[in-house]
C-alpha cells in the first residue's frame, strides 16, 4: 500500500494532480495511517487505475508483478544516506533497549538519547543525522510500521516529485515566456500569467511556486535556458564543456600569443598631438606568462603588429616557433601571413620569412587566448591608476566623465601622458608583473621563467629591414622631423631630397634613414633642444651642450668652405678658336672685333705654401693665425683686439675651446 506522495515519487506525477484524480475517480483507500503527525490514506496497488499500476510495478519472468522500491530511483544520494542513517539509528535504539531490559523503557530511552546526542556513541550516525529527540524516534518508528522500507524515512521535502507542481497550461505558458530571446524576467512573467489565468477563471499556483519552477527548469535544462535566451555564443561560453591545456609542456619562446587591446586611458597621439585612446599590441610568452614585447600606435595595423613582434623577438633572444594570433583583419593581412611561393605572389609573408608558423584563434572566442587574462590584469592594476583613465565600458566610466559632475571635473587631474612617458610607466609595471608567481611553474616568478628560457640573441639589423615602421619624408636644414622631434646626422648635411625613414615607437631616440632606392644613409639620433641663455646660467650641462653644438656647427661650415675653395679659383683661359664648327659657314675671328686683352685671360697662379685663405668670419682668421702664426703688425693688432671682444669670450674663454 502506498500514499499519494509515494505514488507521485514513483510515477513522477504531481501530488496535486493525483489528489484531484483520486477525488474525481473515487479511489478506494485500503486504510488510514499517521505519517509525520498527519492522517494519510494508503492505497493498495490492485485498487489503483491500470496506467498507474503499470508504472508502479515490474513484471517477473513468471508473469507476476513485483512492486518497485518506493522512491529508490529518484531519491538523491545525500537524502538516501540520511534515510539509511535514520534506519541504523532505530536499530541501535532497539538494541539499546534490549541491552537495558532491566530498566524501565522511559529511563533506557533517556540514557540512549543522552549518550547519542553527546556523541559518546554512534558517531558516524550522529555526523549524518545530528541531534534527535525521543519523540522523533517514536515518529520514525511509527512510519516504518514494523517494516524494513527505509524509503519511508526519507525527509518529506524530498519525497514526491522533484518538479514543482504547476498545471499543464501554466507550464506551457510559463516556459514560452521564459525560454524566449526576449528574456522576460521570472517576476514579470509570473504576474502576467496569473492575471490572465484569473481573468479566464482558471486556477493558478502561488508566485513562489512559479519561482521554484523557474529555478527547477534552469537547473534541469540550463543548456536550453541559455541557448534560447542568450544565443549560441553564450551556450559555448557558459554551458558547453571546454578543453584544458597544459602550458607546462611548452618551452619559453615556443609559442607567443598575440592580441590588440584598446587602452582604457587617454594619451597624446604622436601624429596629431591630441589626446586619444591608442591601441597596444602585445606578444605574450605562453610558458612564462610574461609580455615579451609590445607596441603602441593610434590604431591596430600591420606595421604596429610587426613592430611589436620585432620587440618581442629582440627581448626573447630567438625566433619563436608559433605565433597564436587574433583573428582581426590586421593580423590576417597578406603582407603578414602570405607564405606562397615567389612565383605566385612575388613575396613571402613576414612570418613565413622568419620561419614562424601562424595559428589564428576562432572569431569571437576570447576564452581560447590566454592573453585576454593578462589584459584584464593590466587594466585593473595599471590603467585604473592613471589620471586619464576613461573606463573599460560606458558603465565603467569614472565620475569626472559623467554628465553634470562639475565638482569631479574641476578636481580631476587633466594631465595626459605622451608615448615615452607611458612606456616608462609600463616598464615599471612590467617589473611588478614579472615578479608575480608563474601560473604554470610552481615556485618561480614569470620573469624568472622567461629569463631562463631566453635565447642567445638575434640579428637586429635583419629584423629592422622587415619590421620597422616606414615613412617617406623630405630632408630639411636640421635633418628629419618626426613627431615634433628633430633627428640629424652629419651625413645628411647638404642634402635636399626625399628619404625613407624607419623607426620604432618603442625607441624614438634614433631612426634609420634610407634613400628612395633603399640604400642605407645613416642612423640619426634625436637632437635635443638647448637652453636659450646657457651662457648666463651656471648649469654646466647646458653650457657643455651649447659648446658642443657650436663646435659641430663651425666644423660643418669649415668643411663646406674647404670643399668649395677649388670652385672659387680664377676662371681659366677659354680657347675660343678651338670651339667645334657648328655650321659650314666660317665664324668671324674674335680678334677682329674683341681686343686681345679682353679675350686672352691669364690663369691665376697657384697659391704658395702658407698663403692665407679668404676669411669669412673673425674667429676663422683667429684660428688660422693660432695655427700658422702672425706675419705682420696688422695681425698682431688683430689678435690683441680680438681677445678683448665678446665673441672671443663666448667661444673660447667660457668653454675653454
Amino acid at each position: 500500500m502506498y500514499s499519494l506522495k509515494q505514488i507521485s515519487c514513483m510515477s513522477q506525477l504531481p501530488v496535486s494532480l493525483l489528489r484531484k484524480r483520486a477525488q474525481r475517480e473515487n479511489w478506494a483507500h485500503a486504510e488510514t495511517t499517521t505519517i509525520n503527525h498527519a492522517s494519510t490514506k494508503l492505497f493498495a496497488l490492485e485498487h489503483l487505475p491500470a496506467d498507474l499500476r503499470g508504472q508502479l510495478s515490474l513484471t517477473t519472468p513468471a508473469g507476476n508483478t513485483m512492486p518497485v522500491p518506493v522512491c529508490a530511483a529518484s531519491i538523491p544520494e545525500k537524502t538516501k544516506r540520511l534515510a539509511l542513517a535514520r534506519m541504523d539509528l532505530l536499530k541501535h535504539w532497539e538494541n539499546w533497549r534490549d541491552e537495558h531490559a532491566d530498566q524501565p523503557k522511559k529511563q533506557a530511552d533517556q540514557g540512549f538519547i543522552l549518550a547519542y546526542n553527546t556523541g559518546a556513541v554512534f558517531k558516524p550516525v550522529h555526523e549524518l543525522v545530528g541531534e534527535v529527540s525521543i519523540k522523533t524516534l517514536y515518529r520514525w518508528q511509527s512510519s516504518l510500521e514494523h517494516s524494513l522500507d527505509w524509503t519511508r524515512l526519507v525527509p518529506a521535502y524530498t519525497c514526491g516529485s522533484q518538479e514543482p507542481e504547476l498545471y499543464p497550461y501554466e507550464k506551457e505558458s510559463f516556459e514560452n515566456l521564459l525560454l524566449n530571446p526576449n528574456r522576460s524576467s521570472v517576476g514579470h512573467a509570473t504576474t502576467m500569467l496569473r492575471t490572465v489565468f484569473k481573468g479566464k477563471g482558471l486556477e493558478t499556483h502561488s508566485p513562489i511556486t512559479y519561482r521554484r519552477y523557474a529555478a527547477w527548469l534552469r537547473s534541469k535544462k540550463n543548456d536550453v535556458w541559455i541557448f534560447t535566451r542568450e544565443g549560441q555564443k553564450a551556450l559555448v561560453d557558459k554551458v558547453a564543456p571546454f578543453i584544458r591545456r597544459d602550458a607546462s609542456l611548452l618551452e619559453v619562446g615556443q609559442v607567443l600569443v598575440s592580441d590588440g587591446h584598446d587602452l582604457n586611458f587617454l594619451m597624446i597621439n604622436p601624429y596629431t598631438g591630441k589626446p586619444c585612446r591608442c591601441t597596444m599590441v602585445g606578444y605574450l610568452d605562453w610558458k612564462s606568462y610574461y609580455m615579451a614585447g609590445y607596441e603602441i600606435m593610434p590604431e591596430e595595423n600591420t606595421q604596429c603588429i610587426a613592430s611589436a613582434l620585432r620587440n618581442a623577438i629582440i627581448n626573447l633572444g630567438k625566433i619563436p616557433q608559433v605565433c597564436y594570433q587574433d583573428n582581426g583583419s590586421a593580423f590576417r593581412s597578406k603582407f603578414f601571413t602570405a607564405t606562397e611561393s615567389l612565383e605566385n605572389c612575388g613575396l613571402y609573408g613576414l612570418l613565413g620569412r622568419l620561419g614562424i608558423a601562424a595559428v589564428f584563434a576562432q572569431p569571437y572566442n576570447a576564452r581560447a587566448k590566454v592573453i585576454e587574462g593578462w589584459w584584464r590584469k593590466f587594466s585593473e592594476t595599471f590603467e585604473r591608476l592613471l589620471p586619464s583613465y576613461t573606463g573599460a565600458s560606458i558603465a565603467d566610466k569614472p565620475a569626472w566623465m559623467m554628465r553634470n559632475e562639475k565638482f569631479h571635473r574641476k578636481m580631476h587631474n587633466n594631465y595626459v601622458f605622451n608615448v615615452e612617458e607611458i612606456k616608462e610607466y609600463i616598464g615599471m609595471w612590467m617589473a611588478f608583473s614579472g615578479a608575480q608567481p608563474n601560473p604554470y611553474v610552481k615556485g618561480k616568478t614569470c620573469k624568472q621563467v622567461f629569463d631562463e628560457g631566453r635565447g642567445p640573441g638575434v640579428n637586429v639589423a635583419d629584423l629592422d629591414e622587415l619590421m620597422l615602421s616606414m615613412k617617406r619624408t623630405k630632408l630639411g636644414r636640421n635633418g628629419v622631423t618626426l613627431f615634433g622631434q628633430e633627428y640629424f646626422n652629419e651625413a645628411l648635411y647638404g642634402l635636399i631630397t626625399e628619404v625613407v625613414i624607419k623607426y620604432s615607437l618603442s625607441d624614438l631616440t634614433k631612426i634609420k634613414i634610407y634613400d628612395l632606392k633603399g640604400k642605407f644613409l645613416c642612423e640619426a639620433p634625436r637632437v635635443a633642444k638647448l637652453q636659450p641663455m646657457a651662457t648666463l646660467f651656471e648649469n654646466a650641462n647646458d653650457k657643455t651642450a651649447l659648446a658642443i653644438a657650436q663646435r659641430e656647427h663651425r666644423r660643418l661650415i669649415a668643411d663646406t668652405r674647404e670643399r668649395s675653395m677649388e670652385r672659387l679659383a680664377p676662371v681659366p683661359e677659354i680657347g675660343w678658336s678651338s670651339a667645334p664648327i657648328l655650321s659650314a659657314t666660317p665664324l668671324p675671328s674674335p680678334a677682329a672685333s674683341i681686343p686681345a686683352s679682353a679675350v686672352s685671360i691669364t690663369a691665376a697662379k697657384p697659391d704658395k705654401p702658407g698663403e692665407r685663405p679668404l676669411f669669412m668670419e673673425l674667429y676663422e682668421r683667429y684660428d688660422w693665425l693660432l695655427k700658422h702664426g702672425s706675419y705682420s703688425e696688422e695681425d698682431k693688432t688683430f689678435m690683441t683686439e680680438y681677445i678683448k671682444s665678446e665673441e672671443y669670450i663666448l667661444l673660447y674663454r667660457s668653454f675653454n675651446c
